[in-house]
């Protein structure tokens, strides 16, 4: 996991469930955010990119 800056900054990824169990979140920052989900048992991994911004 993603730990805080010393200095202040919080440059950590934020995650969030979008559906409890079965799709995680996770946002870079301002420009990148993706989301993966999975099957129940845990097979058929994917990871798909939301959100670019230049």
């Amino acid at each position: 996991m993603a730990e805080r800056q010393e200095d202040g900054t919080d440059d950590a990824p934020k995650i969030s469930w979008a559906t409890p169990g079965q799709k995680l979140r996770v946002t870079f920052g301002p420009r990148l955010t993706q989301e993966a989900t999975w099957s129940p048992d845990g097979s058929g991994v994917k990871v798909d990119k939301l959100a670019a911004r230049p």
